[in-house]
């Protein structure tokens, strides 16, 4: 999913009361190594070539920084740090790829040429599903790309998909944006939300279940949202006084009602998790930070999800034991979660991601990452982001080697991005929001996607410019 930054308006309304909302597979925006096991649930094998992309440097990772609202600069208005010269990368010299041909050209990032003669318009927010993405545009529109089988791009077809973005059909005064597996749903300025594409377990919230829908729908009796945060085939919902309310499938407990039963074609109230200020939706998994740092999960825990050191679904929200200065979550349709903790580090349990971030059931830290000011969660890897603009990124596909290897990579700098300001995570796929407001992309693409995620140009190992 998750993943991406709330808009200095939203922010500016909510913050007495939110440090940060984290939408799973969203971006981005906004854990101390209890044990490294020897391959447990969800064991990844590192990528071991010894030309591999160089790893992050955990000495520079600089001072901790604050969220805000969302900007790359450290809150403390100290001196911006300069990753450039980490782990012997030149961020002064970087390789971007255009979409014209795929073929890479030496220039700045600030300075890639967009071959295209459509001027890309201000892109404030990201959100990732699986195979498709969605951006939320200055104007308070949202444009969306990728895959289309079951409607999730929002133009009013169920067509084959498009790899450049289309504006989702009848849609204006969006406050957020949140992409789900096949579906895709956003807050509305008042207050209420809209949600469409796939429909079998009551995704959508429409009170019809089954029928997936071309065009936004209502969800039903709904107000007061902030953000929305769309899972594998649940939705939830953080409200203005700090309560979540769920919909859809609940076969794993994750509409937190206290059952495991069938699903809800309407909000369901999740009870004592409130104030809540950040969702993270994992497949079939939810978590919460509370306003005091701590985070409550529940749902699926087959791969200790859930953080509580047990396996076995849990249709009640349990804290994650010894989390208590968390800023966000983020679930990004896996079967793990990740959360930044205040400070700029990194904990996460559930599926493992590389040989030094293995699968556990408890909170494990990740290491030699520090100083970020968000995460973003795709399906097997996640993304971090530095005060300079830089990305560190972990996992499956976050990162590609030398010689074109994507498994289990360590935390390692993504080369020639220097300027972005937010992230959002998929399966296979990241992309990042530049600090001119436009947007790049990278990773592999999906076999059965009906157009990439990525953009005209397909996926790459380099990050590449989104043509419109």
């Amino acid at each position: 999913m998750a993943q991406a930054i709330l808009r200095p308006s939203v922010w500016g309304a909510l913050a007495p009361m939110l440090a940060m909302v984290q939408c799973a597979g969203r971006i981005a925006s906004t854990s101390d190594i209890a044990g490294i096991d020897d391959g447990g649930p969800g064991w990844v094998e590192a990528a071991s070539s010894s030309e591999a992309a160089a790893p992050f440097d955990a000495s520079d990772t600089g001072p901790p920084v604050g969220i805000g609202d969302g900007s790359a600069a450290p809150s403390d208005g100290g001196p911006d740090r300069d990753e450039s010269s980490i782990a012997g990368q030149d961020a002064s010299d970087a390789t971007i790829a255009t979409a014209s041909d795929g073929a890479a050209m030496e220039a700045s990032v600030n300075d890639a040429a967009f071959q295209s003669d459509v001027v890309p318009p201000t892109v404030v927010e990201l959100t990732a599903g699986i195979m498709h993405a969605c951006a939320l545009l200055a104007d308070g529109t949202v444009a969306c790309w990728g895959d289309n089988e079951y409607s999730e791009l929002g133009d009013g077809t169920d067509a084959s998909g498009s790899a450049t973005p289309v504006i989702v059909a009848g849609l204006s005064g969006v406050t957020s944006v949140s992409a789900g597996h096949l579906q895709t749903c956003t807050g509305l300025s008042d207050g209420g939300a809209v949600c469409w594409g796939e429909n079998a377990s009551g995704d959508l919230g429409a009170n019809t279940p089954y029928e997936w829908q071309i065009t936004p729908v209502a969800v039903s009796a709904l107000s007061g949202v902030v953000t929305v945060a769309a899972g594998y085939d649940d939705t939830c919902a953080l409200l203005t006084d700090g309560g979540v309310v769920c919909w859809g499938n609940n076969e794993q407990g994750q509409l937190g009602s206290g059952t495991s039963a069938s699903y809800s074609v309407t909000p369901v109230n999740v009870p004592g998790v409130s104030p809540a200020t950040s969702l993270g939706l994992a497949n079939g998994t939810v978590c919460a930070v509370l306003a005091e740092g701590t985070v409550d999960c529940w749902g699926g825990n087959g791969m200790g999800e859930l953080g509580t050191g047990a396996y076995g679904l849990d249709p009640t929200p349990t804290p994650v034991p010894g989390i208590t200065n968390a800023i966000s979550v983020s679930g990004g349709l896996g079967v793990n979660e990740c959360v930044l903790l205040d400070g700029g580090t990194v904990d996460c349990w559930g599926a493992g991601f590389s040989r030094s971030v293995p699968g556990s059931p408890t909170p494990l830290a990740v290491p030699g990452v520090g100083g970020l000011t968000a995460i973003a969660a795709g399906e097997e890897h996640v993304c971090g982001l530095l005060p300079s603009g830089a990305v560190v990124c972990w996992g499956s596909y976050a990162v590609a080697s030398n010689d074109g290897g994507f498994d289990g990579v360590d935390p390692t700098i993504v080369p020639g991005l220097t300027d972005a300001i937010a992230l959002a995570a998929g399966k296979g796929f990241t992309c990042a929001i530049r600090s001119n407001g436009t947007v790049v992309c990278w990773g592999v693409d999906q076999p059965m996607a009906t157009a990439s995620p990525c953009g005209l140009a397909g996926c790459s190992l380099t990050p590449t410019a989104l043509l419109w």
